[in-house]
C-alpha cells in the first residue's frame, strides 16, 4: 500500500466458533446494534408516556392500549430497520426519513384508539 493511499485493507477475521467475516460486515452489524440501542428506547418511550399521562381510560383499557402499542412499536421499528439497512447505503438522508416515519405510527394509533372510544 502506498503512503498516500486511503483504502482499506479488508482482513479476515475468524475464531473458533466464527465463519470468515471481513470486518467491515462485523463493522456494519455493531453500528446498526448501537443505532437499534439508540432507537428503541426513543422509539417505545415516547407513546407509553403519551399513553400514560394523557387520556381517562380505565385502567383495564390503558393496559390495553399499552400492549397494542408495544406491538405496533415493534412492528413498525423491525419495518423500518429492514427498509432503511439496504437504504443506507445509497441514501442515508431516506434511511433518517424512514426512521423518522416508522416513529409517527404508535402516535397515529393512539390517536385513532381515542377517536374511536369517543
Amino acid at each position: 500500500m502506498r503512503a498516500g493511499d486511503r483504502t482499506l485493507r479488508r482482513t479476515p477475521v475468524a475464531g473458533p466458533y466464527l465463519p470468515a467475516v471481513s470486518n467491515t460486515r462485523v463493522n456494519d452489524i455493531t453500528v446498526w446494534v448501537i443505532a437499534m440501542g439508540f432507537y428503541a428506547p426513543v422509539h417505545y418511550l415516547g407513546p407509553a408516556l403519551v399513553a400514560l399521562m394523557s387520556g381517562s381510560e380505565e385502567s383495564w383499557q390503558r393496559r390495553k392500549l399499552l400492549k397494542r402499542i408495544a406491538v405496533d412499536c415493534t412492528l413498525s421499528m423491525a419495518a423500518a430497520f429492514a427498509i432503511a439497512v439496504p437504504l443506507f447505503k445509497v441514501a442515508p438522508q431516506y434511511a433518517a426519513m424512514v426512521f423518522l416515519l416508522a416513529m409517527a405510527v404508535p402516535y397515529v394509533h393512539i390517536w385513532v384508539y381515542r377517536k374511536r372510544a369517543l
